[in-house]
Order: structure tokens, then sequence, then C-alpha cells
């Protein structure tokens, strides 16, 4: 899932709730290796990371979740809420 479209699920899941002061964090990140042993690939790896954070202000209050998975701070959010 891209950046953007992570920010606009967890934008609209907070909205719904009548939330209207709330930040949302969205980081990627990606990584590729390869070594090489006697002009031979020897290993290769590549990975990539993506993760959310969101605080919400609400009745004088604050609350804040984050995760690697976009899909478990909805439902953080989501059972919190």
């Amino acid at each position: 899932m891209e950046i953007n479209e992570i920010r606009k699920l967890v934008h609209a899941e907070v909205k719904s709730k009548g939330i209207k002061e709330f930040e949302i964090y969205v980081n990627s990140s990606r990584s590729l290796s390869i070594e090489s042993k006697d002009g031979k690939i020897d290993s290769f790896e590549a990975s990539e990371t993506t993760g959310a954070s969101l605080r919400v202000f609400s009745d004088g209050r604050q609350g804040f979740s984050y995760c690697a998975e976009v899909q478990s701070l909805l439902y953080q959010f989501t059972m919190q809420g």
C-alpha cells in the first residue's frame, strides 16, 4: 500500500469518528543489499518496511497509537474509539 493511500485511509477513519484534531505520520523505507565473492553474487537481500502512527486530541485528552501494519493501526483505533 502506498503512503498516500495509507494517509487517506487513516484520515477517513479518524474523521468518521468525529475527531477534528489529529496527526498522522507514515514512514516507508526500502533496503537493498548485494554481496559478492570472487566476482559472483554471494547474497542478495531486499526489504521494505512501512509504519504508521496516529495521535488524536479529543475532549482535552490525547491518544496515541503506532504500528508497522496499517490495518493494525486502524483496528487499534476502531477498538478504542
